[in-house]
C-alpha cells in the first residue's frame, strides 16, 4: 500500500517546535542496542568483503582522499546537513583522522549547536569548524563544496525537491553528496507485505522479547506505528530514494535491512541479550531471513548508504555518464530495482495470504450484515427467527454461510 505524507501545514511552527524540543537534550542520538550492533557485524562482513570497509565515516574519508590528489586539504570544504551535535564530524572525522579541512555543520536545534561548539573545543578543532543555525527546509547554499553529508537526517526534512536541488548546485563537477540514512515508509512504518512476514516471525517469538521500551508496554501483536506524528521523524522517509535517483548519479549504493530492523531497533533490541546462546540463534534465524530476501530481491531495504555525484550527460560518442562514477554497490544495483519491485513476489514465495482481498471480504461482510440488520428492521423481524432466510442471504454476499450469535 502507498502511503502519502500530508505536506501541506508539517512545516509549521507548531511541528517545527516539537521536533526541536524532542531533541534538546538528547545527547547521543546514535545509541542503538545491543542486538543491532550484533547484527551489524554480519553486514560489516559483507561490505569488507565488497569495499574493504565497513564503517561510514571511513567511505567519507576515502572520498577525501581521493579529492586531495586534486586540492589542498584545508582547502577542502565539507557540509553537513542535519549535523545534530556535530559528533560525528568532529569526533568520527576531523579528530580521528587528524583532517585539516573546513567543515560546517548546519542544524534548526541551537542546543545540539551549542554542544558541537563545546565537542570542537574539547578537540581543539574549532578554527576547522562553522556553525549554521538554519532551517535546511528552506535553505539557500550559497557557495559550494567538495563534500556534503547527510548522516541521518534526510528522513527529518519535508522539502526534500528543494534541498536536493540546493545541493545540486552546491556541489562542483566532482563533488560528493554522500549519505548514511532511512529509505523505508513514511513514519519508519514497515511496508505492507514486509509487515505481513515480520508478523509471522512474531508469533515464533518468546514473550520476553515482546516488550516495547519506546512505549513501555508488552505487545502480545507486533505494532505499526508512524513515528512522523511526533515532529518529522521520518516525514517523507519513502520519497528520499526516488528522488535522490532523479536528481544524482549513484557511485556507491549500498541498501540493506529490509526485514529485521523492526526486531533490532530502540523498540524492541533491548529485550535480546547478545551473551544469552538462545537470543543469538534468534538473531542470527532473523539475519538469514534478512539477507536471503535481498540477495533475492524479496523485500525492500528501509537503510542506504549511498555516494552520489551531479548528474551528467553522456559523452558524445560513450556510455559513461562520469568518469569518476565507480559504481559499487551491494544486493541491489540500481535505486529503481526497490521503489519499482514486485511486492507479490514475497507473498508467493512465503505463501504470505494478501491482506488486500482479506480486506475486501470483511468489509464485504460488514456491508452484509448492516444490510440484514436493515432488512430486519424495516420488517419488523426480531433476531433469531426466519434465521434460514438470513443465511441465504448472508451467503449471497459473503459467499459463505455465517452464524448471527
Amino acid at each position: 500500500m502507498e502511503r502519502t505524507a500530508m505536506i501541506s501545514g508539517i512545516t509549521g511552527q507548531d511541528k517545527i517546535n516539537e521536533e526541536i524540543s524532542k531533541y534538546k537534550n538528547v545527547e547521543n542520538v546514535h545509541d542503538l542496542p545491543a542486538a543491532f550492533h550484533y547484527c551489524t557485524n554480519f553486514l560489516g562482513k559483507k561490505l569488507i568483503e565488497q569495499f574493504g570497509f565497513k564503517e561510514f565515516d571511513k567511505v567519507v574519508e576515502y572520498h577525501i582522499n581521493i579529492i586531495k590528489k586534486s586540492k589542498d586539504e584545508k582547502d577542502i570544504k565539507i557540509l553537513s546537513l542535519g549535523s545534530g551535535n556535530c559528533d560525528f564530524e568532529i569526533e568520527s572525522l576531523s579528530n580521528k583522522y587528524n583532517l585539516k579541512c573546513q567543515f560546517f555543520c548546519m542544524d534548526l536545534n541551537t542546543d545540539m549547536l551549542v554542544r558541537g561548539r563545546k565537542l570542537a573545543e574539547k578537540y581543539k578543532v574549532s578554527d576547522s569548524f562553522v556553525f549554521l543555525e538554519t532551517d535546511i527546509n528552506k535553505v539557500l547554499l550559497e557557495q559550494k563544496y567538495d563534500i556534503i553529508i547527510a548522516n541521518h537526517s534526510l528522513h527529518h526534512f519535508a522539502e526534500l525537491e528543494h534541498i536536493f536541488k540546493q545541493v545540486n548546485n552546491a556541489m562542483f563537477e566532482k563533488s560528493y553528496f554522500i549519505i548514511n540514512d532511512m529509505i523505508g515508509g513514511n513514519g519508519h512504518m514497515s511496508w505492507d507485505n514486509t509487515f505481513e512476514l515480520q508478523e509471522k516471525i512474531w508469533e515464533m517469538l518468546p514473550k520476553e522479547l515482546k516488550f516495547n521500551h519506546q512505549f513501555n508496554i508488552y505487545t502480545p501483536k507486533l505494532i505499526q506505528w508512524d513515528c512522523s506524528r511526533d515532529g518529522f521523524e521520518g516525514i517523507r522517509a519513502q520519497d528520499i530514494l526516488p528522488l535522490l535517483d532523479s536528481n544524482f548519479d549513484f557511485s556507491w549504493f549500498i541498501p540493506f535491512f529490509c526485514l529485521i530492523g523492526r526486531f533490532i531497533e530502540r523498540g524492541y533490541g533491548h529485550n535480546f541479550d547478545v551473551n544469552n546462546q538462545f537470543h543469538q540463534k534468534i538473531l542470527d534465524m532473523l539475519w538469514g531471513y534478512e539477507e536471503y530476501c535481498l540477495s533475492n530481491k524479496l523485500l525492500k531495504p528501509t537503510q542506504l548508504i549511498a555516494v552520489m555525484m551531479k548528474k551528467a550527460p553522456p559523452p558524445p560518442g560513450t556510455t559513461s555518464i562520469n568518469e569518476m562514477l565507480e559504481h559499487k554497490f551491494i544486493f541491489f544495483e540500481h535505486p529503481s530495482e526497490i521503489y519499482e519491485m514486485d511486492d507479490t513476489r514475497v507473498k508467493l514465495f512465503f505463501e504470505i495470504e494478501d491482506k488486500t482481498d482479506v480486506n475486501k471480504k470483511l468489509a464485504k461482510l460488514r456491508q452484509s450484515v448492516r444490510i440484514v440488520i436493515w432488512y430486519m428492521n424495516a420488517k419488523h423481524i426480531p433476531l433469531g427467527t426466519k434465521r434460514r432466510r438470513l443465511y441465504k442471504m448472508l451467503w449471497k454476499f459473503i459467499g459463505r454461510p455465517f452464524r448471527i450469535l
